[in-house]
């Protein structure tokens, strides 16, 4: 099984660390997983967003009976 090598953490150009194919490939999927958390984590984020603005507009204006619209931001 081949393996890949990256820069080593030291100054020298010519130090290498290898990684081993299954080693790379645990790694890959790890970052996949981490990417996919990083795009949960800002759509919950824009979400939260959205439902602290509607708080704002309907504490902002005080009157009971106001009613909101809903704005998708062009998302249905």
């Amino acid at each position: 099984m081949e393996g890949v090598t990256a820069p080593g953490p030291g100054n020298g150009a010519d130090e290498q660390i290898s990684f081993p194919a299954a080693a790379r490939l645990e790694l890959d999927e790890l970052l996949e997983q981490l990417v996919d958390r990083a795009r949960d984590v800002q759509q919950t984020q824009s979400r939260l967003r959205g439902l602290l603005n509607a708080y704002r507009e309907v504490t902002r204006d005080g009157r009971p009976g106001k009613r909101l619209t809903a704005d998708h931001g062009g998302r249905t």
